[in-house]
């Protein structure tokens, strides 16, 4: 199914399901605008709401409280707007409600009003539409507005109808009328029921509607290439991205050499086809629970056909909770994992095996738009899946990228996959200082958006990982002096990295956590010998710090990097060439350790000497001894340190000791 259709028949969906036109919900969620409507929200200061009587006299005019949105109707011309004359029918800047301001837009605005009326004489006229057209031909709506904002305060209005006022003890401030968006609501003579308003009338929007669908009845007809009816088609569709659009013609000819002569030729879509396209997307847009901006001016777009509203809370570009925020029902389960920063219990239930009934009719959906320029919205990706196909893809995700991470309001490790999010800023981000808190972030936000749209497929297809972004994470890695506090955190994405793509390109079933005593695979043992050297020395400092036997304090003690941390990048390329450095750097600290504590030293030496054997007994060691390691590096090193912070390390020493001593 085409995006364009997919759009339309989500619609038609929501429509049967009531979800359309939900206006005493405005409040508290996202409405999905009726056809033929549009919406605004306001920021404070731009829109104006009168308030009138039944029969249309004038109460008050107050500014609509910020972040509130108000619905109104629109004509075909009028929400594109991009040149000319073109008001809309009811609710609209005050340059077309006031004569004063402009004569010429407010006759134009006064005919839609007379069609629209026109045509409801046929039948019975609406209410709240008698009322605010008694009010606009009084003409007064210009002085009703400024007085019922300004009150009592003194002000003049200049010759491009800029008014100038003093607020108490305040310089001169300025208020530009024409801008000001102006709607109306309409007092209910019944104390006991609600009064109406051009957003929250249903019936007004109904009967509009009605009107605009019997002023195109008449004109000429097509069939639409998404409804498959012979309807009026439009050739002006409205901006999604203010006036950016999804579906636009070229002003240039040559676009169309060959087949076509004009670009409604190319396509044609219907006028209403179009209404649902757009508002269902412009829903999806401005839904949280639909949407998320990926960077930039690029949005990821997703839905259920069964779950349009998208009540399941599934999101793509948080895969799942990073552990500064992981849902407290982790600690219950620590198999549960989410979509999204609240856990989608669907989801949940189903990769936990508490639910595996799926409806096959249902499908999920998404996309990826960008805007591309002022005119343009570029559709960049877009795929429909099986419900139950999508739930194995991203099972399949998470058991090829989960990894062990620490929890800190849990204290404890816990399996998890790192967030779309959080591996893009590994990958091509650096660590940075920003109020006050040491992370990795990707400053370049369209390097951020790219990166995150190419790990999209991954889990919607169970694509490869990319080898180019493997490689750059692996190259993150080899920099062990660009990272301080987030250190621990990139080796851990790092290895969720590296897990994918053994599993992918290596055809592995599974990439053991755990030190593997058997692996002789040779960068596993540099790695492993790189964490035993630096925690030989972590060791050495940490008991330098709290003062010797002898009393005296270590001359080296204190909180800074270990050699085997100075030596990291170096130690990366020619392993063997550097770890006759490290050995000799390190021999003090051997020394030191002998003296305060030396079942520690006969632990790490018989460690050491065991990793280099191994090393040495690989039949190819000397001539690739000082070949650059791979990322089966970052696996033995991050192994060995896990297992040297288990309860049982105290126990593994002292059976070293006895053996030791036992042997001799």
């Amino acid at each position: 199914m085409s995006v364009l259709r997919a759009l339309y028949e989500t619609y038609n969906t929501a429509l049967r399901a009531n979800l359309v036109d939900r206006t005493e919900d405005i409040g508290q969620k996202t409405v999905l605008l009726p056809v033929y409507h549009s919406n605004k929200r306001s920021n404070g200061n731009d829109i104006i709401q009168i308030t009138l009587t039944a029969c249309g006299d004038f109460i008050k005019a107050e500014w609509v409280p910020k972040d509130e949105y108000i619905i109104y109707p629109v004509t075909e011309q009028s929400i594109i707007r991009s040149s000319g004359i073109a008001p809309h029918p009811l609710c609209d800047e005050l340059s077309y409600l006031s004569k004063e301001i402009n004569p010429e837009k407010h006759e134009k605005y006064l005919q839609e009003i007379d069609s629209w009326k026109e045509f409801m004489q046929q039948g019975q006229i609406n209410p709240t539409f008698e009322a605010i057209t008694n009010y606009i031909y009084k003409e007064t709506i210009l002085g009703d507005v400024i007085r019922g904002i300004l009150g009592n305060t003194s002000y003049h209005i200049d010759e491009t109808y800029v008014v100038h006022y003093h607020a108490e003890n305040q310089k001169e401030k300025q208020w530009k009328l024409e801008k000001i968006f102006v709607t109306f609501l309409v007092e209910n003579l019944n104390a006991l029921q609600k009064n109406n308003s051009v957003t929250s009338d249903q019936q007004l929007h109904i009967n509009y509607i009605d009107y605009i669908r019997y002023i195109n009845k008449n004109k000429p007809k097509k069939y639409c290439n998404i409804s498959k009816e012979l309807t009026y088609c439009a050739t002006l569709h409205r901006g999604i991205m203010g006036n950016a659009k999804i579906i636009s013609i070229s002003n240039h000819n040559e676009t169309y050499y060959g087949r076509f002569s004009t670009g409604e030729e190319v396509v044609c879509i219907g006028y209403e086809a179009s209404q649902k396209i757009h508002l269902m997307l412009k829903y999806f847009l401005e839904n949280k629970n639909n949407s998320r901006w990926l960077g930039e001016t690029s949005y990821l777009i997703n839905w259920f056909s069964d779950d349009i509203e998208n009540n399941e809370g599934l999101q793509l570009t948080n895969t799942i909770s990073t552990y500064e925020d992981t849902d407290s029902d982790l600690e219950d389960d620590e198999e549960m994992v989410s979509l999204g920063g609240q856990p989608s219990k669907a989801l949940n239930d189903y990769l936990t095996g508490r639910e595996s009934m799926i409806s096959p009719d249902s499908k999920f959906y998404v996309m990826i738009i960008d805007k591309i320029n002022n005119g343009r919205v570029s559709i960049k990706y877009f795929r429909e899946i099986a419900k139950s196909d999508l739930y194995q893809r991203v099972k399949g995700w998470y058991e090829s990228t989960r990894w062990s991470y620490f929890n800190p309001k849990l204290k404890k490790y816990m399996q998890q996959s790192p967030s779309i999010y959080r591996l893009t800023d590994y990958i091509m981000g650096m660590e940075i200082e920003e109020k006050k808190t040491t992370k990795v972030s990707c400053k370049n936000k369209s390097l951020r958006a790219k990166t995150v749209e190419r790990l999209i497929p991954c889990i919607l297809e169970g694509k490869r990982i990319p080898i180019d972004l493997v490689r750059k994470m692996y190259y993150n890695l080899c920099k062990r002096s660009s990272y301080g506090d987030t250190w621990n955190s990139l080796v851990q994405v790092g290895c969720s990295i590296f897990k994918k793509y053994k599993i992918d390109y290596q055809m592995k079933d599974e990439v053991n956590e755990l030190l593997e005593e058997k692996n002789q695979d040779r960068s596993y043992l540099y790695g492993r010998l790189l964490a035993v050297y630096e925690k030989l020395e972590a060791d050495v400092l940490e008991t330098g710090s709290k003062k010797g036997d002898d009393g005296k304090q270590f001359k080296d003690s204190g909180n800074r990097s270990t050699n085997a941390e100075r030596l990291w990048t170096v130690y990366t390329k020619t392993p063997a060439r550097t770890l006759m450095i490290l050995e000799d750097r390190i021999r003090p600290y051997k020394e030191r350790l002998l003296k305060n504590k030396p079942s520690s030293h006969i632990y790490y030496e018989r460690l050491i000497g065991s990793l280099v054997n191994n090393l040495a007994e690989n039949a190819s060691f000397e001539d690739e001894k000082n070949n650059p390691l791979d990322e089966n590096f970052i696996f033995g090193y991050y192994a060995q340190k896990q297992d040297f912070y288990r309860k049982r390390n105290e126990v593994k020493e002292e059976e070293f000791a006895v053996e030791y001593i036992m042997e001799v």
